[in-house]
């Protein structure tokens, strides 16, 4: 096999949508999955030759046999190709679960993905908003597709001539992209390989340079709790050759989206890609073998990059972590139409609710200003529940503190109601809110002066109603 190597550079934010967020949140990879360019190519060939190319004898040779191997696109760093992180390097401040690096051996030099985050409103569903975490414009990536033969290297060469394509919301701005430097390699494979001649009692590491979906004993693919790469995973000169040691792995979810049917593809469970296998030889292992294993790669869907590994021995090398370079400043997001920022005023309004909520119940949790009697506690609470304003409850308070004697309660509760009664503003300091920063935000959409006071009315009126059913609670 032969490698054709190639740079992609965005010219759009790219939305590699990867799993996670939620209904209204879109995160994309950090980087071109094989998958997103496998599709994008066979697009451009099937325009190009017909809608029909299940009987395409080239189409199949290209795209479907899995002779053509179509990997990741990986950020570049000064010319350098990065790959996932070894799950040997601890990051305790990294919570990103897909972390890329580029090896200047003794050096790893953690890389950053440059975002850009937007905001979109669905004009025909009031009331929804959608937010997209997106590779911003002007990142560089460096792609591999391992060929069979130099002809089919052209071919495919051919096709990277134009832009591409990729990803999602590609009627929204974003997924262009353009190929320069496309280039034929008589290298087998995507990296220089450090594999040699192993003999018994030597280790060797097997790290995965792209997720490994795999299947257990039984044919399901592997769960989460059983995902491992045992020796009889392992091509039988090598896994009959090798005992575990440990291994440095972690779970994740493989999903997609087929663009010909129009739908979600299933999710899948596979190996993270930066996970390491260590292992001790028990026989030699011929550096043939191990080259072998690197060039046709592990489990599943390798015709999309999957299961890409690499053999190195010794296993373990110390590295010195390098900080990340600042990425370059992301696309400033296109100006807010009225229609969109009327949206997003709303979802502020109820992220800002749903924190409220959280922050009242753990207030009440812990505070009890005082006790009432029986009956002033019991006309409180139907005033507190049933009100739409202070006004009422203020009266209220009133009448109870002029009558207010020892057997009608506490006089602290009395006075901690009047309180809040007459400065609705100070929940924000009992709810832990100190600044315009402790409120939830979309952007650059906040919440107005109007709103936020609005909010504060009510929830004082739910704060008092809550202390009092809390209260009442106490006094059973």
């Amino acid at each position: 096999m032969i490698t054709l190597t190639f740079d992609i550079e965005a010219q759009e934010p790219l939305l590699l949508t990867r799993p996670g967020g939620d209904h209204a949140r879109l995160l994309s990879y950090p980087y071109i999955p094989g998958s997103a360019l496998r599709g994008a190519l066979i697009h451009r060939y099937r325009a190009a030759a017909g809608s029909n190319i299940v009987d395409d004898s080239a189409a199949t040779r290209l795209f479907f046999d899995g002779h053509v191997r179509y990997l990741n696109a990986y950020p570049l760093r000064q010319g350098q190709r990065a790959q996932p992180l070894p799950l040997t390097c601890l990051l305790p401040d990294r919570a990103d679960p897909i972390i890329l690096c580029c090896t200047r051996p003794p050096t790893l030099e953690i890389v950053d993905t440059p975002w850009q985050i937007s905001q979109h409103a669905a004009h025909r569903s009031a009331g929804t908003a959608f937010r997209y975490q997106a590779i911003a414009p002007g990142e560089r990536f460096g792609g591999a597709i391992l060929c069979p033969d130099a002809d089919t290297a052209n071919l495919i060469g051919a096709l990277l001539e134009a832009d591409l394509k990729l990803g999602g919301a590609r009627t929204a701005g974003y997924g262009s992209a353009t190929v320069d430097r496309s280039q034929i390699s008589p290298d087998q494979t995507e990296f220089e390989s450090g594999a040699i001649d192993v003999k018994p009692g030597d280790q060797l590491a097997i790290t995965l340079l792209s997720d490994l979906i795999l299947r257990d004993e039984s044919g399901p693919r592997a769960g989460a709790f059983a995902v491992d790469l045992k020796p009889d995973r392992l091509p039988r000169p090598i896994g009959n050759a090798v005992r575990p040691v440990t291994a440095y792995k972690r779970p994740t979810l493989i999903g997609g989206f087929s663009h010909a049917w129009g739908l979600p593809i299933d999710q899948a469970v596979a190996i993270v890609g930066g996970s390491v296998f260590i292992y001790e030889a028990t026989r030699p292992v011929a550096a043939t073998e191990l080259r072998a294993l690197e060039l046709d790669g592990l489990g599943e869907r390798r015709v999309e990059g999957f299961g890409r590994v690499q053999v190195s021995v010794p296993p373990i090398r110390r590295w010195h972590i390098a900080a990340a370079q600042p990425p370059p400043q992301a696309a400033t997001p296109a100006e807010l139409t009225p229609a969109d920022r009327a949206v997003l005023t709303v979802m502020v309004q109820r992220l800002a609710r749903r924190d409220l909520d959280r922050r009242l119940a753990e207030y009440v949790d812990t505070h009890i200003p005082g006790r009432l009697g029986r009956a002033p506690l019991a006309r409180l609470r139907a005033l507190a529940e049933d009100a739409r304003d202070l006004a009422g409850l203020r009266r209220a308070l009133e009448t109870l503190t002029a009558l207010a004697t020892p057997p009608v309660g506490d006089p602290a509760l009395l006075a901690w109601l009047k309180e809040r009664a007459d400065d609705p503003a100070g929940v924000w300091a009992l709810l832990g809110i100190t600044s315009d920063a402790d409120l939830p935000c979309i952007g650059e959409v906040r919440l107005t002066p109007a709103a936020a006071a609005e909010l504060a009315r009510d929830y004082t009126l739910r704060l008092i109603a809550a202390v009092l059913r809390r209260t009442a609670q106490e006094s059973l």
